[in-house]
C-alpha cells in the first residue's frame, strides 16, 4: 500500500507542494512559477519548474482547488511569525529555502491534528 493512500486530500496535497519545492533550483520568489529559464507562467503550465509556497501549493491541488490546503499554510505562516502575518506569499519571499520547507512541515502536521480530532477542512 503507497504512503500518500492513508493521507487526507489536504495532507496529499501539503506534501505533494513540499516535494516540488524540495530541491532548492524548483524555489523561487517573487513570481507563483517559472520555467527553468524563468519566464514566469501559470502554476498549471506544464511548463512549470519552479514555484514559491503559493504556486506549488497551486500546482499540487490541482486547478481551483488550492484554497482548502492553502489555509492551513496561513497558520503556519501565522505560527511562524508569532501571528504578525498569514500572507504565505509574502512569507515565501521573505523567507529562506529552509523556513518555507518548515512551514510545510507546520502546515502538514496541524492538518494532520485537525483531521485526528474531526475537524473538517
Amino acid at each position: 500500500m503507497n504512503q500518500t493512500e492513508n493521507m487526507s486530500p489536504i495532507v496529499r496535497t501539503l506534501t505533494h507542494a513540499k516535494a516540488l519545492i524540495k530541491d532548492k533550483e524548483h524555489w523561487i520568489k517573487d513570481d507563483f512559477a517559472t520555467t527553468f529559464s524563468g519566464d514566469a507562467v501559470s502554476s498549471w503550465d506544464e511548463r512549470a519548474v519552479r514555484f514559491c509556497a503559493v504556486g506549488a501549493n497551486r500546482k499540487a491541488a490541482g486547478m481551483n482547488n488550492s484554497e482548502a490546503s492553502r489555509k492551513y499554510l496561513a497558520i503556519a505562516c501565522r505560527i511562524m511569525t508569532l501571528g504578525e502575518h498569514s500572507h504565505v506569499a509574502r512569507f515565501n519571499d521573505d523567507s529562506t529555502h529552509e523556513e518555507v520547507l518548515e512551514l510545510f512541515d507546520i502546515a502538514i502536521a496541524w492538518a494532520i491534528g485537525a483531521e485526528n480530532i474531526g475537524m473538517e477542512y
